[in-house]
């Protein structure tokens, strides 16, 4: 119940900030009126590049570092890089948790 809110204190208190979501389902946020635009991305399970390699596979977390990749024009994200945090909420302790710990 306090999605909209939460994300919300995240734009204004780091409004450099880039949110996306990764999700196995076809639930797409950019399209949900109410959250659409506290996200700049989504990533699904589903979609053509990713499928099969959903949750937990860390192959859907590597596609959203892509999708982030080039939306910053090609930088690389640069592990250890001291600029820039990767952040994951998630709900399912295997999935979520688990998966995106695995890819470090």
């Amino acid at each position: 119940p306090y999605t909209s809110t939460v994300l919300e204190s995240i734009r204004q208190e780091h409004p450099g900030a880039v949110i996306g979501a990764i999700t196995n389902g076809r639930g797409n946020p950019l399209e949900m009126p109410s959250v659409a635009s506290y996200f700049d991305f989504c990533v699904s399970g589903e979609d053509d590049g990713v499928f099969p390699r959903r949750k937990p596979d860390k192959g859907i977390y590597e596609a959203a570092v892509r999708t982030y990749n080039a939306m910053q024009g090609g930088s690389i994200i640069q592990e250890n890089d001291i600029g820039f945090n990767w952040i994951h909420v998630g709900d399912d302790l295997a999935n979520d948790v688990g998966a995106s710990a695995a890819c470090g």
